[in-house]
């Protein structure tokens, strides 16, 4: 990601977080109502994203280097919060959730947020038996996920508009509705399923 396209994108998010703010300040002190406001105004949020991505598109550069072999050296690279849980839950309306997760026998859990990027990195967890679920959802922002490499997985992806790129195959388009599943999935004793829902941004899957 370039320093100018950096900026870009922390101006932009820092304009979203403002103005949220602000309307819900606004809507505190009975001067309007936010609901009101989100009601009548909210597709000037997909203008607003609309321009992002055109003033600010992602390089073909670093298109390549997601869906290089090499990507799977994302994980030693991934930066996060490093959380030693069987389960997780998480829910924000407005913020990144960067999670690298270890756990010897994981449980699964559900993830989602309003607006805001997610990353996780589930190469550090175990499964003893059984299949584990795991759920991500979202209106607003990238994901990225890293499975682990010893566990069977199905993941299911649906999104209403961005790029979706799994283990180096890139795709995108609008109503992406997909499943990938490894070869010993459908017999194997401990196996993990993700299911990944979003409207807007990209999504990969390494």
């Amino acid at each position: 990601m370039s320093a100018t396209e950096s900026a870009g994108s922390r101006f932009f998010w820092g304009g979203m977080l403002i103005l949220f703010g602000t309307l819900m300040l606004l809507d505190r002190l009975d001067l309007l109502s936010f609901r009101e406001t989100i009601r009548n105004f909210w597709p000037l949020i997909l203008v607003a994203i609309g321009a992002r991505m055109i003033l600010f598109p992602k390089s073909r550069q670093e298109s390549e280097i997601m869906v290089t072999p090499t990507a799977a050296a994302e994980s030693a690279s991934f930066i996060g919060t490093s959380v030693v849980s069987d389960y997780i839950n998480e829910n924000r309306f407005i913020g990144d959730i960067h999670l690298k997760v270890q756990s010897d026998d994981f449980k699964g859990g559900a993830v989602s947020s309003f607006i805001g990027d997610q990353k996780f990195d589930l190469s550090g967890i175990a499964i003893k038996g059984g299949e584990r679920a795991f759920v991500v959802s979202g209106f607003i922002g990238d994901v990225m996920l890293i499975l682990p490499k010893t566990i069977p997985y199905l993941v299911q992806v649906s999104a209403g508009i961005g790029d979706l790129v799994v283990f180096g195959r890139k795709e995108g388009g609008v109503g992406v509705n997909k499943v990938f599943k490894s070869p010993d999935y459908d017999h194997a004793a401990s196996r993990l399923t993700v299911r990944i829902s979003f409207m807007i941004g990209d999504i990969t899957i390494l």
